[in-house]
């Protein structure tokens, strides 16, 4: 291998494993590291950002008037009409509680409905 290559490889190492030589390897020295040299309590924030930002977690999704394939949208501030006949209700709003006969829509990524 040639004083480049050699170079290059030493530093592509050096890259991989930055800090383990800081490490020690045997159980009893890193618990004596630790104790002195002790991790920083993360701050409560940091929970509440984690909590914000999980989306492997998804809230059940509500059931209304405006996620329903039989809902119309009018023009007219979030009314609509609701097709289906045993439904009692001839225009309600989009966030109304859906209705017994209720069959949703997918959504798209946006928060929009698809028909």
């Amino acid at each position: 291998m040639g004083r480049r290559k050699k170079r290059k490889a030493e530093r592509r190492q050096g890259a991989k494993t930055p800090g383990v030589a800081a490490f020690p390897r045997d159980p009893d020295e890193f618990e004596a590291w630790l104790t002195e040299n002790p991790l920083p309590e993360p701050d409560p924030d940091d929970y509440i950002m984690a909590l914000i930002t999980d989306r492997g977690v998804a809230p059940a999704a509500v059931k209304t008037c405006g996620t329903c394939r039989e809902f119309v949208q009018d023009a007219e501030f979030g009314r609509g009409r609701c097709l289906h006949p045993g439904s009692g209700v001839f225009s309600p709003w989009d966030d109304s509680a859906a209705c017994d006969f209720y069959a949703g829509s997918k959504r798209r990524y946006d928060g929009t409905t698809r028909y």
